[in-house]
């Protein structure tokens, strides 16, 4: 069993960000705060996916019920209302994750949202969460991660 934080899984999504950024500087792809676009979305939404959400997904409910989440977009605010799952930056009051920004060095800041409440945190002081709505109608805090649950 691999067990595995969903902290870390975050974390490990920055670096793979950070390692394609000469590549993306290469293609002429906008990475930077202010350039994300389109081109952009198309490579970090399934990055995310792949390394972040869909683990959670399975950890959390299984391959049977994998269809019943529907998980809030990487980068997009805000979320359609049938959306059931989140990763969220955790604590007494969850943040929806949006996304990485840049300060000191590429995607070191973590876009959040509360609400409609916007505001941006450390990614170094971050503890993060898979929620998600379970069968019981409750919202249920994934931390860790089983990945050869998938």
């Amino acid at each position: 069993m691999q067990s595995v934080t969903v902290t870390a899984l975050v974390l490990n999504f920055a670096d793979a960000c950070r390692a394609i950024v000469p590549m993306l500087d290469g293609a002429g792809v906008a990475w930077g705060d202010l350039g994300q676009y389109d081109n952009w979305d198309r490579v970090a939404e399934p990055l995310f996916a792949s390394l972040v959400t869909e683990p959670c997904a399975f950890a959390a409910v299984g391959e049977a019920n994998i269809s019943k989440l529907r998980i809030a977009r990487y980068g997009f605010s805000p979320v359609p209302g049938d959306c059931n799952a989140y990763i969220a930056v955790d604590g007494d009051d969850p943040k929806r994750m949006l996304g990485l920004s840049t300060a000191d060095r590429p995607f070191d800041i973590v876009r959040v949202v509360r609400g409609e409440a916007e505001d941006k945190v450390l990614l170094i002081n971050c503890k993060f969460a898979f929620v998600f709505s379970g069968a019981d109608g409750r919202e249920h805090h994934l931390t860790e991660v089983d990945l050869d649950a998938g």
